[in-house]
Protein backbone atom coordinates (compact mmCIF):
# COMPACT_ATOMS: atom_id res chain seq x y z
CA UNK A 1 0.00 0.00 0.00
CA UNK A 2 1.25 3.37 -0.92
CA UNK A 3 0.78 6.15 1.47
CA UNK A 4 1.82 9.26 3.32
CA UNK A 5 5.37 9.75 4.78
CA UNK A 6 5.96 8.80 8.24
CA UNK A 7 7.73 11.22 9.98
CA UNK A 8 10.12 10.55 13.08
CA UNK A 9 9.19 12.00 16.29
CA UNK A 10 11.97 14.63 18.12
CA UNK A 11 10.26 14.67 21.46
CA UNK A 12 10.37 11.06 23.42
CA UNK A 13 7.12 11.87 25.25
CA UNK A 14 4.04 12.69 24.25
CA UNK A 15 -0.09 12.04 24.30
CA UNK A 16 -1.36 11.85 20.98
CA UNK A 17 -2.85 8.96 18.16
CA UNK A 18 -2.17 8.70 14.54
CA UNK A 19 -2.68 5.94 11.76
CA UNK A 20 -0.52 3.56 11.79
CA UNK A 21 1.22 2.17 8.25
CA UNK A 22 1.88 -1.71 7.67
CA UNK A 23 5.48 -1.75 9.23
CA UNK A 24 3.68 -1.12 12.87
CA UNK A 25 3.89 0.76 15.20
CA UNK A 26 7.75 3.36 15.87
CA UNK A 27 9.08 2.41 19.12
CA UNK A 28 7.24 3.38 22.70
CA UNK A 29 3.72 3.33 20.65
CA UNK A 30 1.79 0.93 21.37
CA UNK A 31 -0.84 -0.12 18.30
CA UNK A 32 -4.66 -0.30 18.32
CA UNK A 33 -7.55 0.30 16.12
CA UNK A 34 -10.89 1.06 15.68
CA UNK A 35 -13.73 -0.80 13.70
CA UNK A 36 -17.12 -0.81 12.76
CA UNK A 37 -20.08 -2.46 10.53
CA UNK A 38 -20.98 -0.34 7.31
CA UNK A 39 -23.49 -3.29 6.54
CA UNK A 40 -27.06 -1.58 7.23
CA UNK A 41 -29.30 -3.39 5.31
CA UNK A 42 -32.48 -0.69 5.46
CA UNK A 43 -31.13 -0.15 1.90
CA UNK A 44 -28.41 -0.45 -0.62
CA UNK A 45 -24.70 0.59 -0.66
CA UNK A 46 -21.54 -0.60 -0.81
CA UNK A 47 -17.80 0.85 0.53
CA UNK A 48 -14.93 1.95 -1.95
CA UNK A 49 -11.80 3.07 -1.25
CA UNK A 50 -9.32 4.43 -3.36
CA UNK A 51 -6.37 6.80 -3.26
CA UNK A 52 -4.71 7.50 -0.04
CA UNK A 53 -6.35 6.29 3.07
CA UNK A 54 -5.17 5.32 6.89
CA UNK A 55 -4.04 1.71 7.13
CA UNK A 56 -6.70 -0.63 8.22
CA UNK A 57 -8.87 -3.42 6.59
CA UNK A 58 -11.77 -2.23 4.14
CA UNK A 59 -14.80 -4.65 3.27
CA UNK A 60 -18.18 -4.25 4.79
CA UNK A 61 -16.27 -3.70 8.54
CA UNK A 62 -13.73 -1.45 8.16
CA UNK A 63 -11.25 -1.36 10.68
CA UNK A 64 -8.61 1.38 10.95
CA UNK A 65 -4.83 0.63 12.66
CA UNK A 66 -3.56 3.15 15.02
CA UNK A 67 -0.25 4.07 16.44
CA UNK A 68 -0.97 5.45 20.40
CA UNK A 69 0.83 6.67 23.17
CA UNK A 70 -0.11 8.02 26.58
CA UNK A 71 2.68 8.99 28.57
CA UNK A 72 3.32 12.73 28.74
CA UNK A 73 1.22 16.22 29.60
CA UNK A 74 -0.78 17.17 26.73
CA UNK A 75 0.02 20.63 27.60
CA UNK A 76 3.67 20.17 27.52
CA UNK A 77 4.23 21.14 23.77
CA UNK A 78 6.08 18.06 21.37
CA UNK A 79 8.00 19.05 18.50
CA UNK A 80 6.83 17.71 14.84
CA UNK A 81 7.28 19.35 11.61
CA UNK A 82 5.68 22.20 10.30
CA UNK A 83 5.93 22.50 7.25
CA UNK A 84 1.91 21.63 6.36
CA UNK A 85 -0.83 21.30 8.17
CA UNK A 86 -1.38 17.85 10.39
CA UNK A 87 -3.99 16.07 12.18
CA UNK A 88 -3.29 13.85 15.08
CA UNK A 89 -5.90 11.74 16.31
CA UNK A 90 -7.41 12.61 19.83
CA UNK A 91 -6.19 9.62 22.19
CA UNK A 92 -8.68 7.90 24.41
CA UNK A 93 -8.42 9.63 27.64
CA UNK A 94 -6.82 12.70 26.44
CA UNK A 95 -9.03 15.88 27.67
CA UNK A 96 -7.52 18.20 25.32
CA UNK A 97 -4.99 18.18 22.28
CA UNK A 98 -1.68 17.40 22.54
CA UNK A 99 0.09 20.60 21.80
CA UNK A 100 2.76 21.02 19.13
CA UNK A 101 5.60 23.50 19.33
CA UNK A 102 4.86 26.49 16.71
CA UNK A 103 1.12 25.49 15.85
CA UNK A 104 -2.14 26.04 16.52
CA UNK A 105 -4.60 23.25 17.20
CA UNK A 106 -8.47 23.11 16.27
CA UNK A 107 -10.24 20.00 17.62
CA UNK A 108 -12.78 18.35 15.28
CA UNK A 109 -14.73 14.94 14.53
CA UNK A 110 -16.07 12.62 12.13
CA UNK A 111 -19.02 10.52 12.73
CA UNK A 112 -19.05 7.24 10.34
CA UNK A 113 -22.72 5.86 10.05
CA UNK A 114 -23.23 1.95 11.41
CA UNK A 115 -25.27 -0.83 11.19
CA UNK A 116 -27.77 0.21 13.33
CA UNK A 117 -28.31 -3.19 14.92
CA UNK A 118 -27.68 -2.93 18.86
CA UNK A 119 -27.48 -7.63 18.86
CA UNK A 120 -24.39 -7.00 16.64
CA UNK A 121 -22.83 -4.69 19.25
CA UNK A 122 -23.69 -7.54 22.09
CA UNK A 123 -20.58 -9.28 21.58
CA UNK A 124 -18.39 -6.93 18.87
CA UNK A 125 -15.31 -5.36 19.86
CA UNK A 126 -15.33 -1.83 18.63
CA UNK A 127 -12.04 -1.02 19.65
CA UNK A 128 -8.84 -2.62 20.85
CA UNK A 129 -7.44 -1.54 24.72
CA UNK A 130 -5.12 1.08 23.33
CA UNK A 131 -7.04 3.18 20.80
CA UNK A 132 -8.15 7.16 19.49
CA UNK A 133 -11.04 8.57 21.17
CA UNK A 134 -14.43 7.29 20.04
CA UNK A 135 -18.01 7.74 20.93
CA UNK A 136 -20.71 5.82 19.83
CA UNK A 137 -23.94 7.31 19.44
CA UNK A 138 -27.44 5.74 20.13
CA UNK A 139 -27.49 4.02 17.11
CA UNK A 140 -24.27 2.97 17.09
CA UNK A 141 -22.67 5.28 14.43
CA UNK A 142 -19.24 5.86 15.61
CA UNK A 143 -17.88 9.54 16.19
CA UNK A 144 -13.77 9.96 16.36
CA UNK A 145 -12.25 12.78 17.22
CA UNK A 146 -8.96 14.96 15.65
CA UNK A 147 -6.61 17.53 16.40
CA UNK A 148 -6.03 19.88 13.21
CA UNK A 149 -2.56 21.15 13.70
CA UNK A 150 -1.57 24.74 11.41
CA UNK A 151 0.67 27.76 12.03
Amino acid sequence: MTGPKVNTLQDPSQQETFNSVSVGCPEGFSSGYVRWDTKDNSYSRCNQASGYYPSGTYSTDIKMDFCCRNDSDPSIPITLPRDQPLYLVRNNGSKQCQQVNGMTSKEEYITWDNANNSQLYKNYKITSDIHPLVNVTSDFDITMYFCYYYK
